[in-house]
């Protein structure tokens, strides 16, 4: 397994402070998208993306560490189940980017 996509996986999972999870939840919540992960691997690839990523957090809950992400601050992203649902509305979206590709697009120098 790829570890940037499983680092993706992960920030796109992680909620905001007042729902934070554990590396269990994490990694079931893991393992709904396709990935069997073993608890371990989850656990360093949090420390990693808390070291990379400012918006991801922790705090100690008992024994347990509990993680979150400020989505305020983190990039959007899908998880790789979202990009099947019917009720999002992508069309309008790639109708934008066309027009900017279409103004921005010039005769070469």
């Amino acid at each position: 397994m790829d570890q940037l996509f499983r680092q993706d996986l992960i920030l796109g999972i992680l909620p905001g402070k007042e729902n934070a999870l554990g590396s269990t939840a994490i990694r079931e919540r893991v393992a709904r998208q396709g990935l069997n992960i073993d608890l371990r691997t989850i656990q360093r690839d949090l420390s990693d993306l808390k070291e990379k990523y400012p918006h991801v957090h922790s705090r100690k809950d008992g024994r347990s560490t509990l993680w979150w992400a400020e989505k305020s601050l983190s990039r959007l992203s899908m998880l790789p189940t979202d990009a099947n649902e019917p009720d999002h509305d992508y069309g309008s979206r790639h109708a934008f980017w066309d027009g900017c590709a279409s103004r921005t697009t010039g005769p070469a120098s």
